[in-house]
């Protein structure tokens, strides 16, 4: 009797080739980062923090600063620098924690799925590291360096979140019709981009609540 056929493992030189660029700018980063007098503490999120991480995951960084974003930005970019040169940047024109800096980095002859997304925030501003240390919203940070002692779980208050949440459902069932009828509208006009532009908008509106 025939038995199930093997399944061949095959090796894969790109698979490998992300990996091993992806751990080279992570050492590079943190390297550079942890002997810095700006910073206090750096982790990975994202996947990293929730435990769904691939070859074909960016790498989130976060870093807790002094007194200087933008200094902290150099010692990044100084550092990805040294790695490949950064072939585009793109920064969050208003990030989604107020006191929070994001950036995103491109590098040169980097895998086509990789890049590096870094927000950077100061030790005085708690309540965004409130936010990021409750792990039932952003999982489980990948320490890589805490020279306070910062980085420490903080359970969220799960009647204030529910209320939030509420709040928030709340908030889009309002806006929801004004965005509904600015798309239909706008396919009446036949104006299909301004049509897709507002659809984005509403969807941006539910992403994030």
């Amino acid at each position: 009797m025939a038995g199930r056929p093997r399944r061949v493992c095959r090796f894969d030189p790109y698979i490998s080739y992300m990996n091993d660029f992806k751990e080279h700018v992570r050492a590079k980063l943190v390297s550079n980062l942890e002997v810095s007098n700006q910073t206090l503490a750096a982790w990975e999120g994202g996947s990293a923090a929730n435990g769904t991480s691939d070859a074909y995951s960016d790498i989130d960084l976060v870093v807790v600063g002094k007194n200087s974003v933008e200094a902290i930005f150099e010692v990044i970019e100084v550092a990805l620098g040294h790695v490949s040169p950064i072939s585009h940047k793109y920064e969050e024109p208003k990030c989604f924690w107020p006191g929070c800096y994001q950036r995103v980095y491109f590098l040169e002859g980097a895998p086509k799925h990789f890049f590096v997304d870094i927000a950077v925030f100061l030790e005085t501003s708690t309540q965004v590291l409130s936010e990021f240390m409750q792990p039932e919203r952003h999982g489980n940070p990948v320490v890589h360096f805490d020279k306070v002692g910062l980085v420490k779980p903080r359970s969220s208050d799960p009647v204030a979140l529910k209320s939030q949440h509420f709040k928030r459902i709340e908030e889009i069932e309002a806006a929801y019709p004004i965005f509904k009828l600015e798309v239909l509208k706008a396919l009446d006009r036949e104006h299909s981009i301004d049509a897709y532009c507002c659809m984005l908008k509403m969807l941006r509106l539910c992403v994030l609540a």
